[in-house]
């Protein structure tokens, strides 16, 4: 990697010989560090800086929450995937909520006070544990000290989470169990006041005692299933006790002379691919980096893809018909780039699924080489503004991503799993050695932010930091606007003018796509380099 690339770069990479973590706050980052230090691997440093996020940004992730985690073992030189994105309760139907404008109506909901029913079975404690007894070599307690204490004693609150509760002060302190806990004796925290999740603390301590039998079959499930159905949810005790994780093969695709692993549906990684094989059928190299034509081929790949996961992307355990081959391979990809016009922008059909405002990704790298790339989230900016009675829990608000339209994968039916992006990338150079693990959270808008670095990283000879701070650009989901990061404008200033006469609308906007994460690997002396994005309050730490 060329380390002096004059392209703009908000702090130094981190590195470590024994170990490093990228995550979402430098918290979480200490956490996993700490874990590592006493000789725990990386999937139990992932899940102690994955218990810690749901602490310190409970608007973000937490237990009440689902996601994804990729899984590198050195060893065996295998890498696996950990579902945990739970499931449709069985007792939600499409009919029982209701829809505005072919998406399902929030604000509806929020003003009858059912916001529970945008909740979906949380997978989160059930994807600690199962990591931890598969690939951990700790317990999970052990894993869970650093979320407890933070919980219990308390941390200093930062500017973004008391940002982010201001924000959301209006659908917060509507439910008294939340207004107890966000709250400060109703008033709004400041920057830096100690803020205390006792019940959390308790709920995590729990866990750490009995295991995820006591979130999904003990007190804790209980007190959650009870108060979500009280409150207009539709959860049963049985599907919470029965809830199980799933194991999944990685799918394995090559971009240029690195293989990258993602995870099947129901997630669309595959439109990731996707997008990456239609690009590579223009050529981007023979382009500058930001010019209209490197930055327009970029929006028309994404087009196709954004197109493809509305209409193909569901849970395959009910539809054996996604055309993942088909969407893979050469043949489609030069189909779908002979169809981009370099002159003119195309004009697409909008995104009818908003996009979720809150997620978080974390990469862990261990003195073994193993490795694991995490995706969290609870939906929308504190899932669906509930805490689940005296558990501390705040509920996941997934459903609120459901479309009208019954004939589309992602809209609600029983059981089913909500699609997603995780995008939680591993990457193996020409000789199979893990060289990059990258991700990012941000809904939708994965795909073009992770795609972005991973070209910074291999087409332009990034360092991990650079990489990861480099102003981005991003199709909007009404498939006509552009926004554009304006610290571009400092080194190409006419690039709304270029852009707007392809036939973009373009607007020019603050950093704020994405917040990427990122450990890169040299294959010449094995350092560990960290990269974490300046946009919120990420932090790579290593040793």
């Amino acid at each position: 990697m060329n380390t002096t690339n004059p392209n703009f770069q908000s702090r130094p990479q981190i590195m470590g010989n024994k170990g490093m973590a990228s995550t979402p706050h430098p918290l979480a980052s200490q956490a996993a560090i700490d874990i590592l230090k006493q000789g725990g691997n990386a999937v139990d440093a992932a899940i102690a800086a994955a218990s810690v996020v749901s602490v310190v940004q409970p608007f973000s992730s937490g237990l009440g929450g689902v996601g994804y985690a990729t899984i590198y073992n050195a060893k065996e030189k295998k890498t696996e995937i950990c579902e945990f994105s739970g499931h449709i309760p069985e007792n939600t139907q499409h009919n029982s909520v209701p829809y505005k404008e072919g998406q399902l109506d929030i604000y509806a909901l929020r003003a009858e006070k059912k916001n529970l029913k945008g909740s979906i079975i949380p997978g989160a404690v059930a994807g600690w544990e199962a990591m931890s007894q598969k690939h951990g070599q700790l317990p999970l307690a052990k894993s869970l000290n650093s979320a407890i204490e933070l919980a219990r004693d308390g941390f200093p609150i930062s500017d973004l989470l008391c940002e982010t509760i201001k924000e959301q002060r209006s659908n917060l302190i509507s439910w008294e169990t939340s207004k107890l806990v966000y709250f400060n004796q109703g008033e709004l925290y400041q920057p830096g006041d100690n803020f205390k999740q006792t019940n959390l603390a308790n709920t995590l301590k729990a866990i750490a005692i009995n295991g995820a039998k006591e979130f999904y079959a003990g007190k804790v499930a209980s007190d959650i299933v009870e108060y979500v159905n009280n409150n207009g949810g539709h959860f049963t005790k049985e599907e919470f006790a029965e809830y199980k994780v799933n194991w999944l093969e990685p799918i394995t695709f090559q971009y240029k002379s690195h293989s990258i692993k993602l995870a099947p549906p129901p997630t669309s990684d595959v439109v990731f691919a996707e997008s990456l094989n239609i690009l590579s059928e223009l050529h981007p190299e023979k382009w500058e980096q930001f010019s209209n034509a490197y930055i327009h081929a970029n929006i028309e790949a994404t087009k196709f893809g954004r197109t493809d996961r509305v209409t193909f992307i569901g849970d395959p355990n009910f539809d054996d018909s996604i055309p993942v081959d088909t969407i893979l391979s050469n043949k489609y990809a030069k189909q779908q780039a002979s169809r981009i016009n370099m002159n003119k922008a195309m004009q697409v059909d909008p995104d009818p699924v908003i996009n979720p405002k809150h997620t978080i990704q974390l990469c862990v790298v261990d003195q073994w080489g193993n490795a694991v790339n995490l995706l969290q989230t609870v939906g929308m900016h504190f899932g669906c503004s509930v805490v689940a009675g005296n558990s501390g829990v705040t509920m996941n608000g997934m459903l609120y991503f459901s479309p009208e339209d019954p004939s589309l994968p992602n809209s609600i039916k029983p059981n089913h799993r909500i699609e997603m992006n995780p995008l939680n990338l591993m990457v193996f150079d020409d000789k199979n050695e893990l060289k990059l693990v990258l991700g990012s959270p941000g809904g939708k808008t994965v795909i073009q932010t992770v795609r972005q670095m991973l070209a910074n990283v291999i087409d332009f000879d990034m360092n991990i930091q650079q990489a990861i701070d480099t102003p981005r650009f991003l199709s909007e989901q009404d498939g006509h606007t552009v926004t554009v990061e304006e610290m571009l404008l400092l080194t190409h200033p006419n690039i709304k003018q270029e852009l707007e006469a392809l036939g973009h609308k373009v607007e020019v906007v603050p950093a704020q796509h994405g917040c990427g994460q990122g450990i890169y690997i040299n294959s010449r002396n094995h350092t560990l380099m960290g990269g974490s994005d300046f946009r919120r309050e990420s932090y790579s730490l290593g040793y």
